[in-house]
């Protein structure tokens, strides 16, 4: 069965980070890996399998498995299984094993709202999973709004639209009937797009690959991203922002690695797909 793999790696961040995996995992009947990479504590609540409770994992578990355990209320009848794995000590080669081995269709890891002083809590190598995997990495704000799926939106170059992050993007959102729409905003040296011409290659080229009801197209004109990014957030309330590691848009809005922050104005989840 496909699992989501949550990155336990920041206490305060994880929390919210937690609550997405699950919303994602009730919806899509999905199982969740908490990887964890903190050091492991003793606690008195054992993190037990969300349906009830039934099984418990022996052993020590982190605090941040008391969120995940808590978070069960807000879920019923669910069969969504947690599973606890320490990977403080795996290397890149593990990890990237563990990924493949064990069927994640998904990674999600908390961003924290400020670069942490001295030794950092946990650490996972964003950019290497990234590079070694075909699995995409969902970051979530530490204080963003976690609900249902309403809008997707994935900022791409038409031109250059990859079919499979749509199809990925239309399955997250087929359980919540939620829209995807691809945010055309032409590459750097290239020349805009006509709405008539965009809408021409949208509808003859994309929908043909990409089959589903919701599926929309949205040509901005605007070359300031900061603006762009704004409307895309503010102005056309997408709940979650889609961008391919290191092309098009992706520098421009992240810079050119994933620190231990967001940028100001990432303010909803953020989807970064392998290139």
């Amino acid at each position: 069965m496909k699992s989501i793999l949550l990155i336990a790696d920041h206490v305060a961040a994880t929390e919210n980070a937690a609550r997405q995996a699950l919303n994602i995992a009730r919806h899509l009947h999905l199982n969740i890996i908490v990887g964890q990479t903190l050091p492991a504590r003793k606690t008195s609540r054992q993190l037990a399998v969300i349906s009830g409770g039934r099984d418990e994992i022996p052993g020590p578990v982190n605090a941040l498995s008391e969120v995940l355990s808590l978070l069960q209320e807000e879920i019923e009848n669910s069969d969504v299984d947690i599973e606890v794995i320490n990977i403080a000590d795996y290397d890149e080669r593990e990890l990237t094993e563990l990924i493949n081995k064990r069927d994640i269709w998904l990674i999600v890891k908390g961003m924290a709202d400020t670069v942490r002083s001295g030794s950092p809590e946990g650490k996972f190598p964003v950019e290497h999973i990234l590079n070694r995997t075909r699995v995409p990495m969902m970051l979530i704000p530490a204080h963003a709004m976690i609900r249902d799926f309403k809008r997707l939106v994935y900022m791409a170059d038409l031109r250059y639209c990859r079919y499979h992050i749509l199809r990925f993007l239309a399955e997250l959102a087929d359980p919540y009937q939620a829209g995807v729409s691809v945010a055309h905003i032409s590459a750097k040296g290239l020349t805009n797009m006509t709405d008539e011409y965009a809408e021409k290659v949208f509808s003859e080229e994309i929908c043909r690959q990409v089959h589903y009801d919701k599926l929309y197209l949205n040509n901005i004109h605007e070359k300031d991203l900061t603006r762009a990014l704004d409307v895309l957030i503010n102005g056309m309330h997408n709940d979650l922002l889609a961008l391919i590691n290191h092309r098009f848009h992706f520098e421009e809005i992240m810079g050119r690695h994933i620190g231990e922050i967001l940028p100001v104005a990432v303010t909803i989840p953020i989807i970064i797909f392998p290139y």
